[in-house]
Formats: structure tokens, sequence, C-alpha cells
């Protein structure tokens, strides 16, 4: 029913800007039909995936350690959910990028209420401009000393 649809009368499918062959989603929808007989045969799809997954992660989170977790959950539902992946007439890595997606945000929601600032990341002087006080030397002032009085797990 799904190798139907990958088998028409077009030579490929157009995917952004590029175009992707029938025959490398037929190739790929094989590949899929295998690993959900065989979750061994999952193999050749994860090593195909794994670096762009992992770069579409790093790139939005900046964290390397964080994006090779990320990855690692998204091939871990992916295998989990094999059941249910259909053919939508785009290579299977849309999904995959669709789970990476939920994936991130789920994180960032989950992390949003132990939001971490550094003082590297941020002029000083900006915030110090967004204070309501007008004098520059208290604004540094309280702001050193608010840095100051944060425990060591916080700074």
């Amino acid at each position: 029913m799904l190798q139907s649809a990958i088998l028409n009368n077009d030579e490929s499918i157009e995917r952004s800007p590029k175009w992707v062959s029938a025959d490398a989603l037929q190739q790929e929808w094989l590949e899929v039909q295998a690993a959900v007989q065989d979750r061994a045969a999952f193999r050749p799809l994860y090593d195909r995936y794994y670096e762009p997954v992992f770069r579409f992660i790093f790139r939005r989170s900046g964290d390397e350690a964080l994006a090779a977790d990320l990855s690692s959950q998204v091939f871990l539902k992916a295998m989990q959910r094999l059941d249910a992946y259909t053919f939508q007439g785009v290579p299977f890595s849309a999904w995959l990028f669709r789970i990476a997606s939920n994936e991130i945000g789920q994180h960032f929601r989950t992390q949003q209420k132990n939001r971490v600032v550094s003082a590297e990341d941020v002029h000083l002087a900006h915030l110090a401009e967004e204070m309501e006080e007008d004098d520059e030397a208290r604004k540094h002032e309280a702001l050193l000393g608010a840095l100051d009085g944060l425990p060591p797990e916080e700074m």
C-alpha cells in the first residue's frame, strides 16, 4: 500500500530545494519496514541520520552534552514508535527532525524554571542601564553585591 505511494510515475519527489529520488525513498521505506520487524535493522537509519540530528539539536542548544543526550532520546523514541511511522512522501529524516524539535522544546520547557544567565554572556553595562537607579556607581555596586550574594551552585 505505502510502497505503491512511493513508486509513482514521477522519478523524484520535491523536498525543499533538493530532490530525493523515488528509488531512495523506496529503499528507505524498505529499511523502515525491516526495522519494524527486527529492531537491529534500525542501525542503517541510525548511522545515516545520527549526525544530522545531532547538529540540528546542537545548533539550537549550543551544548554538546545536551545535544548528545537529546539525540539519544530522539532515536530511542523513534525506535519505540517505529510501528506508528507512516510514509508521507518525505524522507524518514523528516519524522526524526520532528521528534528532535519536540524533544528540544520539551527540554527547554522543563528547564525554564532553572534558567542560568552567565555574566560572561551578558554585558554588565547593559544590565546596569536597565536598572532604574540614576547613580552609575550605585548600580554597579548593587549588581556586584547581588552577584556576590548568590550561592555557589547558582553562580
